[in-house]
């Protein structure tokens, strides 16, 4: 071997380490399925699920998915997937009342909009309907 194939070569053989060491990070693993039990009651239900899961580096995932057999259609559950550990617990609901405090309330869940967003320490965020609350205004049917 030439002194002039050597850099490529050694190009190479890193470009190769880099994508192995890439590989053994990456993993998959199956968080739920469909008819698998949801927390909350019922079995996970629908073509995929909805919408796209949000993760965070530390372990956090939180998606949206129809609901069968439940007390609800349709939840944002958030799952927390550690080295051999793994706790999924409901976030929201379509029927949950979001309180206020003092007694009053923001209303019920009627439907969620668009994906679920998460940080890293696992704090999620999403946008819903929301029905028969004490402190927003009504909105008039048009």
């Amino acid at each position: 071997m030439s002194l002039h194939q050597l850099p490529s070569r050694l190009l190479a053989a890193a470009t190769l380490l880099l994508l192995a060491a890439q590989a053994e990070a990456a993993s998959v693993r199956l968080i739920a399925g469909l008819t698998d039990p949801a927390p909350g009651g019922g079995v996970y239900a629908g073509s995929g699920f909805l919408g796209r899961p949000a993760a965070a580096g530390t372990g956090f995932v939180v998606f949206r998915t129809l609901i069968a057999d439940g007390s609800t259609s349709e939840s944002i559950i958030l799952a927390k997937m550690t080295f051999g550990t793994e706790v999924k617990e409901v976030v929201a609901s379509i029927g949950d009342e979001i309180p206020a405090g003092g007694g009053t309330s923001f209303g019920t869940i009627t439907g969620f909009v668009g994906n679920p967003g998460l940080n890293a320490d696992g704090d999620v965020v999403f946008v819903a309907t929301l029905t028969g609350s004490d402190l927003l205004p009504d909105v008039p049917d048009q």
